[in-house]
């Protein structure tokens, strides 16, 4: 409804404020934490949007180091002369960007001479059943081989149970994300610490 409407790059700003407004009251309380924002296709056609990025970060403390601009792959490729303006003045601000539901697509791999991310997020088809699946070992492989030339780092996503924990570490992805590690909470006061990875 809301991108019917036309609304989405309105709401992707008003989320980013917010996250922007809580990751800073975090900082006050000494937790150092870095956030993933993920913005629409319309805020990656908002010619306006890094104007008002900018702008906006000028007025949160909270450091531009630790913003993560997540951008779906799909998105990407279809609009991908406005990702790359959008990611290019992102990353003159010094935030960070991750390609979300990577690695189903014959043109993954070229985005990657084509975009400056920090983080590749594996989607969640590839990871479900990767202990078993040997089609899905050769793309992950193929997928942290690309990154490692990079220096990306990678994230394996929609990670539900144990079953997989074996493989990912045994590859030496980076991170995970998904049920099995926390469900999603409305408030950022997961310990971490004591995470598995």
């Amino acid at each position: 409804f809301a991108e019917r409407a036309g609304l989405m790059a309105d709401i992707d700003r008003r989320v980013i404020l917010n996250t922007l407004h809580r990751a800073a009251k975090e900082k006050d309380k000494g937790n150092e934490i870095e956030i993933f924002i993920k913005l629409s296709g319309k805020s990656l056609d908002d010619k306006k949007m890094a104007s008002w990025l900018s702008n906006t970060l000028k007025n949160i403390d909270f450091p531009n180091t630790n913003i993560v601009f997540e951008i779906t792959e799909s998105l990407a490729l279809t609009h991908l002369s406005q990702t790359r303006n959008l990611v290019n003045s992102l990353k003159t601000l010094n935030c960070k960007i991750a390609l979300d539901h990577f690695g189903t697509r014959l043109k993954s791999f070229k985005l990657l001479a084509q975009l400056e991310v920090d983080y590749l997020k594996i989607d969640g088809s590839l990871v479900r059943n990767l202990g078993t699946n040997k089609a899905h070992q050769l793309i992950v492989k193929r997928i942290l081989a690309a990154a490692k030339n990079k220096d990306i780092q990678i994230i394996a996503e929609s990670v539900q149970d144990a079953d997989s924990l074996p493989v990912i570490w045994q590859y030496g992805i980076h991170f995970i994300q998904g049920y099995f590690l926390q469900i999603p909470d409305s408030e950022m006061e997961y310990d971490f610490s004591n995470s598995l990875m």
